[in-house]
Order: C-alpha cells, then structure tokens, then sequence
C-alpha cells in the first residue's frame, strides 16, 4: 500500500527552497497544470482572481495560458468586478494565510461563493489554512482544487476538505524531502482481504482499540462496539493519571493488552496523557523493530 504525502505550509516552503531550478520554472508549470484543467474539463467564459503572492502568479500564469489557447478570460487583481464568467480561477490567497482574510480578501471571496459557477482553487482554496483544514473567516467553496507537488493537510481535514471539492495534485517538480503526515488513500481497501465463507470469530482475527483517558472513553468504545460481534474486539484505557501504567479494561481493571489481538487501533484522547504516551512509545518501538 503507498501513502501519500500531506504537507504543511513550512514543509512546501523547504521543498521550494530545495528545488535545484528557479521559483519562476516553478509558477509556470503550476499556472500552466492549472490552465490544462480548466481547458478539460470546464468550458466558456473564465474569471481569474490573482492576489498579490505567488499563488497570484500562477493564476497569472494560468490566464495567459488559457488566452493563449483562445479561451475568454478576464483577470480580477486582489477586488474587482468577477464579469460573467463560465468558470473562475481562485488565486487570491496561498497557503501562507494563518488568520482571517481581510475584509477586502473577504468581499471577494463572498462574490466567488454567489457567482453560482464552478471554481477552480489554486494549490488551496483561498480562506483555507493550508497546515491544519482551519477556516477562520471566509473561505471559497471550490468545485476542484489543483495542488502542487503534493497534498496540503488543510485539503485533508475538516474543514477545509469540505471546502476543497476534488483535489488534483499536479507534479511540477517539487521533491518534499520531509514531512510528517501521510494520507492513506481509498485504494487501501483493496489491500484488505476478502473473509471466507466458512470464516469464523475466530479464523476471522481479532483487534485491540487502545485509547481515551479518562473521560475521553468514548472513541475507542464506539470502535469497539462498532464490530457485529464484539468478542472479537478488545477495548483498553490508557490510564491518564499513571505514567506508564498498563491498559485498563473497560471495568476499570488492569488488564492485559488482548494476547490475541493481530490489529490495534489508536483511539481519541491517547495522546494527552502521560500513561498513554508510554503505551504508544512501547508499541512504535515494537513497530519499528519488527520492519527491521
């Protein structure tokens, strides 16, 4: 199975940085993949809105592209009128934005939402915080967003990810050498084997949820519970006021880690406490010396 990579902010600015050619090589090829979309799959009249950074640049790019291939194209620089475009380009802000838009970012992000057309968002829809799917103010609702080098983390969760419609990365020549998070795509499932006919409770495997503190039991129970037969699946607490403390069984009992189990899941709530960080570091050491 291969992940993806999602990157932050900072973690796109090193790759940048990184990359042996120049940033202007760079813009042409994102305002150019850009451009080959919206030539595809989005006809008529297009409406480009360019902020002042580089995500501006590649929706300039991207226009002379499109003017070049003998499409209607009408570029709005920061506020301006939208025209009446068939489809219009969302290059007003980039994934440097941390707080919310200004008030001007914000009047024309508004006009995008009502122009009642489909929007192409370059690299991040402009409103969406590129490193943690934040939306503090307005934020455009994209049809597609095209991405570059790799997937923002803001694309893949809440609730940026309902704000970015169909994401599309477009390889433009960035390497991220480092990142920390990885999407696990949709095409893992197959990876999940088929269960026999004649499978059993048993035959079938069986899987340990560790996770929640106290009082943030609920996650993990709810996964627990959420198999038909619930034999099969062992719930633990990772005792919040215990440093190193074994799992604790639903009853409140300690109790050992499902002798059984083959799988384990990582419930809501194991990363605040101290106990609960000694079980997760237990087993990534085990993790890790087993792929050794």
């Amino acid at each position: 199975m291969r992940l993806h990579p999602l990157l932050t902010a900072d973690e796109t600015r090193r790759a940048e940085e990184a990359y042996a050619g120049s940033l202007d090589t760079l813009m042409e090829r994102a305002g150019a993949a850009v451009a080959e979309l919206v030539l595809r799959d989005f006809p008529g009249r297009v409406t480009v809105v360019c902020g002042g950074g580089n995500n501006g640049g590649d929706g300039k790019v991207c226009a002379r592209v499109l003017r070049d291939a003998g499409r209607d194209v009408h570029v709005v620089d920061g506020v301006g009128d939208l025209g009446t475009p068939d489809v219009i380009v969302d290059a007003l802000l980039g994934i440097g934005l941390k707080d919310a838009p200004r008030e001007d970012a914000a009047r024309m992000i508004d006009l995008v939402n009502s122009a009642r057309c489909p929007v192409v968002a370059v690299d991040v829809p402009s409103g969406v915080n590129a490193s943690t799917g934040e939306v503090p103010g307005a934020a455009v609702n994209a049809t597609v967003t095209v991405t570059f080098g790799a997937a923002k983390v803001g694309l893949a969760i809440a609730p940026g990810r309902h704000r970015a419609g169909r994401v599309r990365v477009a390889p433009i020549g960035l390497r991220p050498a480092e990142h920390e998070h990885w999407l696990v795509p949709a095409s893992a499932l197959a990876d999940v084997p088929a269960k026999a006919h004649d499978a059993t409770k048993y035959s079938a495997g069986s899987v340990l949820v560790v996770g929640g503190s106290r009082g943030l039991t609920g996650a993990p129970m709810l996964a627990a519970l959420a198999r038909r037969d619930p034999r099969g699946c062992r719930a633990r607490r990772c005792d919040r006021d215990r440093p190193g403390a074994r799992p604790q069984r639903r009853d409140g009992r300690a109790g050992q880690a499902a002798p059984r189990a083959g799988r384990q899941a990582g419930g809501a709530g194991r990363g605040c406490a101290l106990g609960a960080r000694a079980v997760r570091a237990k087993r990534t050491h085990r993790h890790d010396a087993a792929q050794r």
